[in-house]
């Protein structure tokens, strides 16, 4: 075999080191990383399906900020008992009302309090401002609870009174949910008495001419009486009511507002949270069975398109066959006004100073 003189090889070294060295300086010229600058901005936009709106374009933050639901978020019960500790967790289970077949309608019978009386409460208004609109335009009077935290929610409660609504304020609360966002400002176990009065006067006064307010989500808030007495303080100074959404069975809502002289409704029935118009349906026969019940009912439901077209068929079908919507504050004032007439002077004089 001829062997090449050593000086070949030497040759090909230096043009193999010199094809390398250019291949890597065209990579440096040509496919470098883009700059910021270089980066065309195209604005994002992106199709919804039920409507075809271009929604504008987004823009993210470095930090992801946590997604605050416009509508009512299905929170995690805590099936508990009563010990000398305390609650004791046992198992997580989710709120869910039976849904109820669909039956005849009910004709009314004479109650405690006369004609069965229904409240109903829209809770989570001024979040979505299309469906807040078509609330506050609902024909039939209703009573709407507005998150402190919604953009125009002031307008949307001078409107709603113009429209003869009851208004409410929807506080934010802890959930037993920690992946869950109650909103901005919510009331967390752990907080002071003293941060706790502040963060309820500061928020309560941002809004003005609501009656009441009741909970958003606080299946974890509304069990703690430490807070749950802070909050009713607060209330009770500003002469307000309470409406317990009752996010888990173990709330103490009630029961500290009568310790503390607010006065109170408990809700009975979730109108939606199954979002198909036979569950509304259903949901809205249960709650004609807990008003013959008892004489009253309260429902909750939201700014939903389901409930809303629901709630127009029904109620002046529902007015037909006697029974009254009517708003919170009012069948407070009538439960009270009853209580009164079946009691001796001196339990009267008591309950008055109570109020």
């Amino acid at each position: 075999m001829k062997h090449l003189p050593p000086v070949i090889f030497h040759r090909r070294s230096i043009l193999a080191v010199f094809i390398c060295v250019a291949v890597i300086v065209l990579q440096l010229v040509f496919l470098r990383p883009l700059d910021k600058q270089d980066v065309v901005q195209e604005p994002v936009q992106l199709v919804t399906n039920k409507q075809d709106l271009i929604l504008p374009p987004i823009t993210l933050d470095k930090e992801e900020k946590p997604r605050i639901e416009d509508f009512y978020i299905q929170e995690q019960a805590i099936v508990s008992k009563d010990t000398q500790a305390g609650p004791v967790k046992q198992e997580n289970t989710v709120i869910v009302e039976e849904e109820l077949p669909i039956s005849p309608l009910i004709e009314v019978k004479p109650e405690k309090y006369g004609t069965s009386k229904i409240v109903i409460i829209i809770d989570d208004v001024g979040i979505n401002h299309k469906m807040s609109e078509a609330t506050v335009n609902f024909n039939e009077p209703l009573t709407l609870a507005f998150l402190p935290y919604g953009e125009h929610t002031q307008d949307f409660i001078n409107r709603a009174k113009q429209k003869k609504h009851e208004v409410m304020v929807h506080f934010p609360m802890e959930p037993m949910d920690d992946t869950v966002n109650p909103g901005p400002n919510a009331a967390r176990v752990g907080m002071t008495e003293l941060e706790l009065k502040n963060l309820f006067e500061t928020e309560l006064s941002k809004l003005y001419g609501f009656d009441g307010v009741n909970n958003h989500m606080g299946s974890r808030f509304t069990q703690d009486h430490f807070g749950m007495s802070a909050f009713m303080d607060v209330l009770k100074e500003k002469d307000l009511f309470f409406v317990d959404s009752k996010t888990i069975g173990n709330s103490v809502g009630a029961s500290t507002a009568a310790e503390k002289g607010v006065a109170n409704l408990t809700r009975d029935v979730f109108l939606d949270h199954v979002e198909t118009p036979e569950f509304v349906n259903s949901a809205l026969l249960k709650l004609e069975k807990a008003a013959l019940d008892k004489g009253y009912a309260v429902a909750i439901g939201h700014p939903k398109e389901v409930t809303l077209n629901a709630l127009a068929a029904w109620i002046p079908d529902a007015q037909s066959r006697g029974f009254e919507i009517v708003r919170a504050k009012d069948l407070i004032e009538e439960i009270q006004l009853s209580a009164t007439n079946k009691m001796d002077a001196g339990e009267k004089t008591a309950l008055l100073k109570s109020y």
